[in-house]
């Protein structure tokens, strides 16, 4: 999973299962407990696994294709989070 390196070589059934695993696997974990986390004693708290091969600022060569895309959405799903539940902490974390 996410082994493509360059984009002319990312297989488009490779890059559904990556974005699947690494984008939509945190979207519905937040959907799911979203209603705990609010219910929690303290202010709720959840963490998105990311990568530094997500960065926008840094797509260089060599940077795997699948893995560096889905990492890269799933740093927006985290920004989106933060923006839209300021009651909760959403961060990531390389």
């Amino acid at each position: 999973m996410g082994n493509s390196r360059a984009i002319r070589d990312v297989d488009e059934a490779d890059l559904l299962q990556t974005i699947k695993v690494n984008v939509l696997g945190p979207l519905v974990l937040f959907q799911a407990t979203d209603h705990l986390l609010r219910k929690a004693d303290q202010m709720g708290k959840f963490v998105v696994i990311t990568s530094a091969q997500g960065s926008i600022a840094d797509m260089s060569p060599g940077r795997s294709g699948s893995y560096g895309i889905s990492k890269a959405a799933v740093n927006a799903l985290t920004v989106k989070l933060q923006e839209e539940t300021p009651d909760l902490v959403v961060f990531g974390l390389e």
